[in-house]
């Protein structure tokens, strides 16, 4: 669903952020949403069942430069295996 989601944004070319705890998984979803149109993608590896996880990626968002503005944020948590 997140995926789904992701590529439908990505046809309106816009920047997108994905979070998800499969580094090669975001490294293929990235190189599709490029493929697809997005202006840009960056990723970032996260388990977002975990909250102190939530907590850095949260951080990392409101870190960013004052040029990227985040103007939808949708979170599709999915589980991550441990």
């Amino acid at each position: 669903m997140g995926l789904a989601t992701a590529r439908r944004l990505a046809h309106k070319h816009l920047n997108l952020i994905l979070a998800g705890c499969d580094a090669a998984k975001l490294h293929r979803a990235r190189q599709q949403l490029l493929q697809d149109g997005a202006s840009s993608v960056l990723t970032w590896t996260a388990d977002l069942q975990d909250a102190k996880q939530v907590d850095a990626l949260t951080t990392k968002i409101q870190q960013l430069d004052d040029d990227v503005h985040v103007q939808h944020l949708v979170i599709c948590r999915g589980a991550c295996s441990h």
